[in-house]
């Protein structure tokens, strides 16, 4: 699943 975190800029991490 993809795991989207907010902070100064957009950070997508794709995971298992």
């Amino acid at each position: 699943m993809a795991i989207c975190f907010v902070l100064a800029h957009t950070i997508c991490v794709i995971t298992t």
